[in-house]
């Protein structure tokens, strides 16, 4: 796991790795290391208790700079092909809605903005929040499969995306956020 050349999602995903082996002879241990780990890759399992939201802070760096980190984890052009690749071929119908939504938080990694997936790690919140320069924020709740494969909208979408922007004033006192409902075809 200290290898240089590891970002932090290959650093969670052995870090999880480590959690499993050690579950057995000291839990409390192995479920603190998993919620490190999911911290680091949220695509890793969720630790059954404790995970609390974090909110996310206006970043340092600048935009440009963590797009180029992102650029830089690859190894070659070939590479990076294929990640962006890899995370095209979950923005389509027909993909589990965990998939989708994975992807939609690597979209902001390859463009670099910060995001996170409240709805997955505390089940409150919108599917994907993204904060962009400035402090601008992005509340999305994503549609695939069938969802929105019709001509109207049903009154559910609207209203799921309401409370997750209810829970974004409450969690973000203060600041403001756009609101966008996504499907992709």
């Amino acid at each position: 796991m200290d290898q240089p050349g590891l970002n932090d999602r290959e650093r969670g995903w052995f870090m999880q790795l480590g959690a499993a082996y050690l579950y057995q002879r000291d839990k409390s241990r192995a479920l603190s290391m998993q919620k490190k780990a999911f911290d680091l890759n949220s695509s890793l399992l969720l630790p059954p208790e404790g995970v609390q939201y974090h909110k996310m802070a206006d970043r340092s760096e600048t935009q440009a700079t963590a797009a180029l980190r992102f650029l830089r984890e690859s190894a070659n052009g070939n590479e990076l092909v294929i990640r962006i690749h890899t995370i095209c071929d979950r923005l389509v119908f027909g993909v589990e809605s965990d998939l989708f939504e994975q992807a939609l938080d690597e979209v902001a990694r390859v463009v670099g903005i910060s995001s996170s997936q409240p709805e997955k790690t505390i089940g409150r919140g919108p599917d994907c929040l993204w904060l962009g320069p400035g402090g601008t924020f992005l509340v999305i709740e994503a549609k695939n499969e069938g969802e929105l494969n019709r001509a109207e909208m049903h009154k559910s979408e609207p209203e799921q995306l309401l409370h997750s922007l209810e829970w974004f004033k409450q969690e973000y006192s203060g600041r403001t956020a756009r609101a966008l409902i996504t499907a992709i075809a």
